[in-house]
């Protein structure tokens, strides 16, 4: 987790996050749209263009951004994750944690024009099932 400094110039939007995404967890248990990764997983299989990681990642970030806060890379790590790699020349990479798969989107894009592969441990078989399907 990020840390964060709370300030008089800040604390309204960062309660007001918190009001929003309370709302959230509760539409989604009163709607039975389930987990968090799962509702994920079921709008980007509706969302996205099969077999298009530009398009899968789009989806999640819609999805994080209108309907679930996700503690995905996202795109500004993201940038950060792909510099890493570019900056070692990474070919193969073992991602410890799936969570919904956007790394794993994201890395395997880059190693594909490489030929280099991703290997991804997921504690939750929950969680990797949904990251396999992404």
């Amino acid at each position: 987790m990020a840390p964060i400094t709370l300030n008089r110039s800040n604390i309204l939007q960062w309660i007001l996050f918190g009001l929003v995404e309370g709302l959230r967890v509760l539409r989604a248990i009163f709607t039975g749209r389930g987990r968090r990764v799962t509702a994920v997983t079921r709008y980007v299989e509706q969302n996205a263009d099969a077999g298009n990681p530009e398009s899968v990642l789009t989806a999640i970030d819609m999805f994080s951004y209108e309907r679930r806060f996700l503690m995905n890379v996202g795109e500004e790590k993201g940038d950060i994750l792909m510099n890493a790699l570019a900056d070692v020349d990474a070919v193969n990479v073992l991602e410890l944690g799936a969570y919904c798969g956007y790394s794993a989107v994201l890395m395997g894009q880059a190693l594909a024009t490489k030929g280099g592969r991703l290997v991804s441990l997921e504690s939750s078989a929950h969680n990797a099932a949904m990251a396999t399907r992404v």
